[in-house]
């Protein structure tokens, strides 16, 4: 996708190189199953989906402020939402253009693993990425919680499972906590404490009481003294996977730290939080903005960040976290070595596992490139001002000294070039800007020097 001139309309070319339809549109986007949709207007306006050939397969009429339209996606597909006084109709787009499924609404849930779907906008069901329904339809609502998804039906709730069967049953629940091990935790309004294992059977606990200080086995018998005001597993997310069952992040008067199941401080309590990054890292705030990178006995990694450093999945599968030294960013494996040495100005990842750095040349000036972590090198190639990724996974490169666009995969392998040369104006001419073009309207506002690479 790129800009055809400085208003900003937009156009597409392939991987080839080849323009699939010149600068035509003020708003262009392409979902993840390939279809480029076009909208007519900033604000709106007419909405078209076209293949990747260029050939419109589907058009949606103006929305208006009674009819607008709402886009989302779904498992990469495009769902369109049109709402009017009989309703909602929310329709997911396959790649031909064709209706895939139709709801009332249609609700993805935090994760995109699952969405809300219902087919007449008052009871829900899980729907799957494959737009297959999960268990019963009757739910008054469906959340993603920490724990798991939360559904409400008969005013009641309980939790599912991934295929949409209840684990709990139907009850008042005031409270759910998900335990180290598993299993479930629930207290009522009426003040009974209930126990389920991980599958959803009920455990009888020793005491009536709920576990809410130390760690616990499945019946609610402490593993250690109840000496801490918290303790919680070493997990990066309260939903994730318990990374290691020997360390616990417990918290005292003094501050939070890492201790062992003998009790035994393995970093010392004196941060506002700990937050394990790996089996081997955490990050441990002191201050606010402030994180450090420890090793989980306490040896520090020279590392920080001004927020949570985020996991991100790489190329070949591997994982590495974004953090800083000193004033450079660099990229930090989950083993603690860099895998992107700290000497750039920015280092973000991409969906797809590519690395950005960007170098600083000077006040206002920096260059983008793609880090090959395995050579532990930039990638060779053109100078480039900007990357950035598409919703297709490729990388869009921008030189705006020349304002040369290049189209990369996120390897680094170059695929195509694309040239910018506006159109000469005569002395005299009226340069008054054109109203946007019409939905088949052909509109030759620059030319275009597409070339794609050899390889």
């Amino acid at each position: 996708m790129f800009n055809s001139s400085p208003s900003g309309y937009k156009g597409v070319i392939n991987s080839d190189g080849k323009a699939v339809f010149a600068g035509r549109f003020p708003v262009v986007n392409i979902a993840g199953n390939g279809l480029i949709e076009a909208r007519s207007h900033y604000s709106g306006g007419d909405l078209s989906y076209y293949s990747r050939d260029g050939q419109r397969v589907r058009h949606f009429d103006r929305a208006t402020a009674e009819d607008p339209l709402h886009l989302d996606q779904w498992s990469g597909a495009p769902v369109v939402t049109r709402c009017g006084d009989d309703g909602c109709t929310a329709e997911v787009i396959g790649a031909d253009g064709q209706t895939l499924a139709s709801f009332a609404r249609l609700d993805v849930l935090e994760g995109g693993t699952f969405a809300a779907a219902s087919t007449d906008g008052k009871l829900f069901g899980l729907v799957d990425a494959q737009l297959a329904w999960r268990g019963r339809r009757d739910y008054q609502t469906i959340e993603a919680t920490e724990y798991g998804l939360l559904a409400k039906r008969k005013d009641r709730l309980t939790v599912l499972d991934a295929q949409g069967r209840e684990l709990l049953p139907l009850a008042d629940y005031r409270r759910i906590r998900r335990l180290e091990t598993g299993a479930f935790m629930a207290l009522t309004y009426a003040g009974q404490c209930r126990y389920f294992s991980a599958q959803g059977k009920p455990l009888k606990a020793r005491n009536n009481d709920c576990v809410v200080l130390g760690t616990s086995t499945p019946q609610g018998e402490p593993q250690l003294p109840h000496q801490y005001g918290n303790l919680s597993a070493f997990r990066s997310s309260p939903q994730g996977t318990v990374l290691r069952d020997d360390l616990l992040v417990a918290e005292v008067e003094q501050g939070v730290g890492l201790v062992d199941l003998q009790g035994t401080w393995r970093i010392a309590p004196r941060y506002s939080q700990v937050t394990p990054l790996s089996r081997t890292l955490v990050a441990a705030q002191e201050s606010p903005r402030q994180w450090q990178i420890l090793t989980t006995d306490g040896t520090a990694s020279g590392a920080t960040y001004f927020e949570l450093p985020r996991r991100a999945r790489l190329l070949d599968g591997r994982f590495g976290f974004v953090v800083s030294s000193g004033d450079h960013d660099g990229l930090l494996s989950e083993q603690g070595g860099w895998l992107v040495p700290a000497q750039y100005k920015n280092v973000r990842t991409t969906p797809q596992g590519a690395v950005i750095v960007h170098r600083d040349l000077g006040p206002g000036r920096s260059s983008a490139h793609l880090f090959d972590v395995h050579r532990n090198a930039e990638h060779p190639g053109p100078a480039m001002t900007n990357l950035k990724e598409r919703d297709d996974g490729l990388i869009e490169g921008h030189n705006m000294d020349d304002d040369t666009r290049y189209l990369l995969t996120p390897s680094g392998q170059l695929l195509t070039t694309l040239t910018y040369t506006p159109r000469s104006i005569p002395s005299g001419a009226d340069v008054t800007p054109p109203s946007p073009p019409s939905q088949d309207d052909d509109w030759p506002i620059a030319s275009f020097d597409c070339r794609p690479v050899a390889h």
